[in-house]
């Protein structure tokens, strides 16, 4: 059907509109983008032409159309291809847990915080046992990769009438194109609507992440349907930020345990350091500090290592302390941060713990005691790592101890850092993640680089990323995650007056100069007195911490342990309502995960950060649970997943509130 160009005229300036008044970085481009064309600083690439009975779009340089047929036949294909089934152009954003049946009493009786599985086993179990293999009833939200004319979006929004859509397009001029046809201020009227037009990696990342967030419960199917002109690369890249999402990988009865760890340090007069005072000026501030990691790049230099310790203040991480044992190198710091139980395995392999005898350990709060009691106490200097217990002594996060140990050391006024091992890339011919002897060493296949997978990894998929000293390197999301927070820390965090040599022939980061070790100026460094520089690093270090509670501390303890009791009253109510229509209890859900989120979060910031990885792990499988096609008996389920749920929570605050307890 033709259109006029009025109408197309004024449906641009009326997207332009709702652009500038709601999504003022797309309204940016565009007004760039006519800003270069009118001025001749851009020549336009393609043309919006009408072809008989639609609109199409003409490459002016090859004359190649964008449709090979009728994109208004184009968009009811599209549309006819949506279906609601579960096996298709979706992403899953879930782990799938095995629920053995004959272990749910024990999986009642056992903590929460001693496994994951234990406060989600009885939820689970019940789904399980009641769903039945029928589609989805509602698609809550939609993506869109590529937008041609944007005749299909129309389409597929009026099949389907989304909560919210995510439409994603890399070409802008094709995007700016298809402002003339597609009413997109329209479809706001009607839907949340989210764009990533023309964006780099970081904004893309971004953007996702609003969306992952946003109406977070209807997560756990995401339909998508992707242009086959679109690059499939933003593809690959939003299926990486679902595989990265927190509550899948550090789940929230580890950040529970973790999180009253520091605790039992507190009680025990165990000093905590004052990471917010920088030592410029003392022996960690003036001195080259060679920062050792444990990626590939280590073990082929670790000779060079070996060669010129004495050149250098070695800080080495925990995971890489069995190799420097075997090379007799000595670390004057080592750093660590994993509270789990497997991260005991750095200090099992070592021969023996006496090469560190006079070693300064700088390690996080949340740090299991197997490993603290094997070391000597007046060595250990404790920095808090997403707890906030001694708010004068601030805290720090980062995915990884590597990324944590980068952020810790410039906070701390380091000047001269040289990066070794922190390569957060895969070895280019054996595809190793890290050096030899490391326990979590993948191999990854270099060859599926460029493939999508339906099923990715965490750790073992393969993504580019821009080399140090190559053009291009591979790493892993794993490792592409920890990239992201040490570009953010040299954006953020960075003096003019500190420099970053990165060794390492891994991923390049922001703000830090590639050089090879045989470009060092060694002549130009002087040997260190590692004696002498131990003594004052433990002086230093000694005098700038605490160990012991302040009065006002120990009262907010109390009065996080007081607040549970509220907590627990606001749960018992919830458990006692009986549901019969089920938009109340969808609403009272999305109620609940604000008051022990949001709110809490200014009352109990630590319990609040547990319940919303807990949330975010469980309630997509109970929102998708109710939206089941043709689901029987939903008012007998919706009373019956309220009081299992309920139960759940409520055994997460009786552990929080034991382990404050225990303290008090």
């Amino acid at each position: 059907m033709y259109i006029s160009e009025e109408i197309l005229q004024n449906n641009y300036l009326r997207n332009l509109k709702y652009f500038e008044i709601n999504h003022k970085n797309v309204y940016s481009k565009i007004t760039a983008l006519e800003s270069a064309i009118s001025q001749n600083l851009y020549q336009n690439r393609y043309d919006l032409v009408y072809k008989d009975t639609y609109f199409d779009i003409i490459e002016l340089h090859s004359s190649n159309f964008l449709y090979q047929s009728s994109s208004i036949e184009y968009a009811k294909t599209v549309s006819n291809s949506i279906n609601y089934k579960k096996d298709s152009n979706l992403f899953k954003t879930y782990k799938e847990f095995e629920i053995n049946k004959n272990k749910l009493h024990e999986y009642e009786n056992h903590g929460i915080v001693e496994h994951h599985i234990n406060g989600i086993a009885p939820i689970l179990n019940y789904i399980n046992s009641n769903s039945i293999s029928m589609p989805m009833n509602k698609i809550h939200k939609f993506i869109f990769f590529g937008v041609g004319i944007g005749n299909h979006i129309t389409e597929v929004a009026n099949k389907i009438n989304s909560d919210i859509y995510f439409i994603v397009e890399d070409d802008l001029e094709l995007f700016k194109l298809s402002m003339f046809i597609t009413p997109y201020y329209k479809l706001a009227k009607k839907s949340t609507l989210l764009f990533s037009v023309f964006d780099s990696k970081d904004e893309f990342n971004n953007i996702s992440e609003i969306f992952l967030n946003l109406e977070f419960y209807h997560n756990h199917y995401l339909k998508y349907f992707i242009m086959l002109n679109h690059s499939e690369e933003k593809l690959k890249e939003f299926h990486i930020k679902i595989i990265s999402l927190s509550h899948n990988l550090f789940y929230y009865n580890s950040i529970l345990g973790q999180y009253l760890q520091p605790l039992y340090y507190l009680k025990n007069n165990f000093n905590f350091l004052n990471i917010l005072k920088s030592q410029i000026n003392d022996n960690l501030g003036n001195k080259p500090v060679l920062f050792l990691s444990a990626g590939p790049s280590l073990k082929k230099d670790i000779k060079w290592v070996k060669e010129n310790q004495n050149k250098f203040l070695i800080v080495a991480l925990s995971a890489v302390l069995s190799i420097l044992e075997d090379e007799n190198i000595i670390p004057d710091i080592v750093t660590h941060l994993d509270g789990f139980e497997i991260a005991q395995i750095h200090f099992k392999k070592l021969k023996s713990l006496k090469f560190l005898k006079n070693t300064t350990f700088l390690i996080s709060a949340r740090t299991n005691t197997n490993i603290t009691n094997k070391l000597n106490k007046k060595n250990i200097f404790f920095f808090e790592n997403g707890t906030n217990y001694k708010k004068e002594l601030g805290n720090l996060s980062a995915p990884c101890v590597g990324s944590t140990t980068f952020l810790l050391l410039l906070a701390l006024g380091v000047q001269n850092m040289y990066l070794l091992g922190l390569d957060l890339a895969l070895d280019s011919q054996t595809g190793k993640s890290h050096s030899d002897g490391h326990e979590l060493q993948e191999e990854v296949d270099l060859q599926k680089v460029d493939e999508h997978e339906d099923n990715m990894a965490f750790r073992n998929t393969a993504i580019k990323a821009e080399g140090n000293f190559k053009n291009t390197v591979f790493t892993t999301p794993d490792f592409s995650l920890s990239a992201e927070s040490i570009n953010a820390t040299t954006v953020g965090f960075k003096q003019k007056s500190q420099n970053i040599y990165n060794l390492g022939d891994g991923i390049l980061f922001k703000n830090t100069l590639p050089i090879k070790i045989k470009e060092i100026n060694l002549k130009s460094l002087q040997n260190i007195d590692k004696n002498k520089l131990k003594i004052n690093l433990l002086n230093t270090f000694t005098l700038n911490s605490t160990d012991s509670m302040q009065d006002d501390e120990l009262r907010l303890i109390k009065k996080y342990c007081k607040y549970c009791k509220k907590i627990k009253r606001i749960i018992e109510i919830q458990q006692d309502i009986a549901f019969n229509n089920e938009k109340t209890f969808n609403s009272l859900l999305i109620n609940t995960y604000s008051k022990l989120t949001y709110k809490l979060n200014e009352q109990v910031p630590d319990l609040a950060l547990v319940y919303q990885e807990f949330f975010k792990l469980i309630y997509p499988f109970i929102f998708d649970f109710f939206n089941i096609k043709n689901l029987n008996d939903k008012e007998k389920h919706m009373n019956e997943v309220n009081k299992i749920l309920c139960k759940q929570l409520l055994k997460i605050v009786q552990s929080y509130e034991d382990g404050l307890k225990k303290f008090i």
